[in-house]
């Protein structure tokens, strides 16, 4: 009541609140982001451990379950995986 009764301080106050809120927001969806990563490696390492010997020849389910995309440039190649990690590849 005291603090209501002084418009600066109190605006102050729920711009405070407000932030708090909006930060609170963010955290809990960076916590979702890495939960469901989290989810998706358990789920990747279950399936890389299912699969039988080493892998001499291409495997499409493995390419779709692991790869977000495949960049050709010239002399370089960039390989997205689906947990945000980047390889680039140097050729010539």
């Amino acid at each position: 009541m005291r603090l209501a009764s002084t418009k600066a301080v109190y605006d102050s106050v729920a711009n405070e609140i407000y932030r708090l809120c909006e930060l609170r927001q963010e955290t809990l969806a960076r916590k979702a982001k890495r939960q469901n990563r989290r989810q998706w490696i358990a789920e990747m390492m279950e399936f890389l451990e299912s699969q039988s010997g080493v892998i001499f020849e291409y495997n499409e389910k493995l390419v779709r379950r692991l790869l977000e995309k495949v960049t050709v440039f010239e002399g370089r190649i960039v390989v997205k995986f689906k947990t945000d990690n980047n390889v680039e590849l140097d050729y010539r």
